[in-house]
């Protein structure tokens, strides 16, 4: 059974992540990505391997897309900004206490990356510069 992106979006913000739109990055339910606000999360439920232990668990995917603020001239330090803040969700990713329980009431057994670290997209033609990094992740849920 799949697990709702809102289970993931709570998970994160209960993992420490600020949603708050002033001093942090919102985490929203991709896949749709709003023009505003600069710095957002956008989260994307995305398929898996499906089930494994013999349905005993079911293995999601998900991909972050994490966009920071506008820079105008794409200079280096809206970039670093932005590195920095993907970083971040991969690592509250990477370093949460499994197994742990989700707001649906299923337990998550274990997240982690598909591939390599979160990586920056090509620049989009817009005016405002602003950088993106995606990355994929893979999470282990009982049934």
């Amino acid at each position: 059974m799949p697990v709702p992106t809102s289970d993931v979006i709570q998970w994160l913000a209960g993992q420490g992540w600020n949603t708050n739109q002033e001093t942090g990055c919102p985490l929203v339910m991709g896949p749709y990505v709003p023009d505003t606000p600069d710095r957002i999360a956008i989260l994307t439920a995305t398929s898996g391997p499906g089930f494994m232990l013999e349905g005993v668990t079911d293995v999601c995917g998900f991909q972050a897309r994490v966009r920071g603020g506008q820079s105008g001239d794409g200079s280096t330090d809206a970039q670093a900004a932005t590195e920095a803040l993907a970083y971040h969700l991969d690592a509250l990713i990477f370093n949460a206490a499994y197994p742990c329980v989700l707001a649906s009431g299923r337990v998550l057994v274990a997240a982690h990356r598909l591939a390599g670290m979160p990586t920056p997209m090509p620049q989009a033609s817009d005016d405002t510069s602003r950088f993106t990094y995606v990355c994929q992740y893979l999470i282990e849920v009982s049934n």
